[in-house]
């Protein structure tokens, strides 16, 4: 498993959205219909594929995480007896 940078993924498919958006318009605006129902297709996948990453569920909560680190550093420190691990007083 690789773990991605969802936001950074979805800001790239939005990219690609409007950069397909502006060739159906002008694909549209020249009479070129076909192709401009290709890149309507193209632009319905792309949404798509945005849908399904947006409703993914997150591998791990990086603060819940944090929290459990923090708190296991808790514990080693009392079961130490101290920051230094030095029991004696």
């Amino acid at each position: 498993m690789r773990l991605i940078d969802v936001n950074i993924t979805i800001k790239e498919l939005n990219d690609k959205i409007a950069r397909l958006d502006a060739k159906q318009q002008i694909y549209m605006e020249n009479g070129l219909i076909s192709i401009a129902d290709s890149m309507a297709k193209k632009i319905e996948l792309c949404i798509e594929c945005r849908e399904l990453l947006e409703h993914q569920p997150t591998a791990y909560d990086v603060d819940k995480v944090l929290e459990q680190l923090e708190y296991s550093r808790v514990v080693e420190i009392v079961k130490g007896g101290g920051i230094d691990g030095n029991t004696n007083t």
